[in-house]
């Protein structure tokens, strides 16, 4: 609305069926290349190397999502701009799915209205779980 700062928000979805590979952990199947995935996806988040710009995510598991799930929240701040990211990966069999949902809590240009951790969070799930229904 026009008495309102618009609001800023990227989503981005992805989704990836693994096939059977030699390099996957135990008997090399298409679902133990997605676990490999999902645990590699989900270590990146929680702990991302120390030379890299990311911060550390508070992560937590989404038990009854898939076969494993989780959500993950950042903060980044960069220029004067502070951006919240909702990361919601989940693993169906050999499919990953991941949701990553941006906005801007502050921004130092274009007035945008800020957007809460909550709501983003709440908005990566559902799109997981749209993307999850699907797969069935």
């Amino acid at each position: 609305t026009m008495d309102q700062p618009p609001v800023y928000r990227l989503v981005q979805l992805n989704m990836l069926a693994y096939a059977p590979n030699g390099l996957a952990s135990g008997n090399g199947s298409a679902t133990n290349a997605a676990t490999d995935a999902y645990t590699q996806a989900e270590q990146a988040l929680a702990d991302p190397p120390k030379n890299s710009a990311e911060p550390k995510a508070a992560v937590a598991a989404l038990p009854g999502l898939g076969n494993q799930a989780f959500s993950a929240t950042q903060t980044f701040r960069r220029g004067g701009a502070v951006t919240d990211v909702a990361t919601v990966v989940v693993r169906y069999h050999n499919v990953v799915v991941t949701v990553t949902v941006n906005g801007l809590d502050h921004s130092n240009r274009g007035h945008y209205g800020p957007v809460s951790a909550a709501t983003l969070s709440a908005a990566a799930l559902a799109f997981a779980q749209s993307a999850q229904a699907g797969l069935h």
